[in-house]
């Protein structure tokens, strides 16, 4: 890459996914978003003029297909903006789904975003894969990233974006409209900090950590009664609620008040929040400690669930 014409540094990855869609979109494009998302696309895609069109992921796998790809592809779609690994789910992509995106956004000349900030924390056995790595897509795709997941930097607010000199112009112009730039303290600091992270491979331990926090969380919720979709990588897990008898957002209440730790309703995760009714999402992002912690306090609140009496 050429840092001077393929590389934007923007102020956190959220500003990012804002700058590339107000490159990319005019009024009235449609913007092609796999639901469940990271509840800043919609509004994001709103703010850009442009139209929200959603493919849903079906548990417990939150993948797609050919068909739902090609029926949400219209003359006026001009972005698919996507995740990997996913946020809520911690689905991670395989290359053959990667490969399935890659042909349809070639043949309809789509641009792809690309939100990737989970791309070192994938677990055993994942390995993530770029969609810009694939042919014929590095020139219709904008890849971002950011320090805070990558480099557990989260109130740095350093993101980056690449691509090619075509569309990056536009978000340096984009970023340099919203915040002008990010602080250069900052970012020569989390440049340094990935120079170590490339030497020590610490993300490598991070993403261990995680690993073993999602496991030990999956087996306390097992004793509510309640089922923990396979996480593939990424700081979220997605959790059906449904033998509860509780929609998520009654779950979540009861599970603050009666277990004392506290999820998301993914009805917030969906353009149609009533997808999400039976099912919450949860993060593991915390030491070794505090997920014990959690991990008691739901084998506890497990005794008070009256659905399992």
């Amino acid at each position: 890459l050429e840092a001077e014409n393929q590389i934007s540094v923007t102020t956190s990855a959220a500003e990012a996914i804002v700058a590339c869609l107000f490159a990319c979109v005019d009024v009235g494009d449609e913007v092609v978003i796999f639901e469940p998302f990271f509840p800043w696309y919609t509004p994001a895609v709103r703010q850009a003029m442009g139209s929200p069109k959603m493919i849903t992921l079906k548990p417990p796998g939150f993948t797609f297909d050919k068909k739902q790809l090609e029926e949400a592809i219209s003359p006026k779609t001009k972005v698919v903006l996507f995740c990997n690994p996913h946020n809520p789910s911690g689905h991670c992509y395989t290359e053959s789904e990667l490969q399935l995106l890659a042909d349809v956004c070639i043949k309809n000349n789509v641009i792809v975003i690309s939100d990737e900030v989970y791309e070192t924390l994938t677990f055993t056995g994942t390995k993530h894969k770029r969609i810009c790595e694939l042919e014929g897509m590095a020139e219709r795709t904008l890849t971002l990233s950011g320090a805070s997941k990558m480099l557990s930097l989260t109130g740095w607010r350093i993101g980056w974006v690449y691509g090619p000199p075509a569309l990056i112009n536009g978000v340096t112009a984009m970023h340099g409209y919203f915040t002008f730039c990010a602080p250069t303290p900052l970012q020569v600091g989390a440049a340094a900090a990935l120079d170590v992270d490339k030497e020590a491979d610490v993300s490598e331990g991070v993403a261990a950590l995680l690993e073993s926090n999602c496991k030990k969380i999956s087996a306390a919720l097992e004793t509510l009664g309640v089922e923990c979709y396979p996480v593939q990588g990424g700081y979220f897990m997605v959790v059906n609620t449904e033998k509860s008898g509780m929609t998520s957002e009654e779950f979540v209440v009861w599970m603050a008040e009666n277990c004392g730790v506290l999820g998301m309703p993914m009805s917030c995760f969906y353009g149609e929040p009533s997808l999400g009714n039976n099912s919450i999402r949860l993060a593991f992002c915390k030491t070794a400690e505090t997920i014990d912690a959690a991990c008691e306090k739901i084998r506890a609140g497990a005794k008070k669930a009256p659905w399992l009496q």
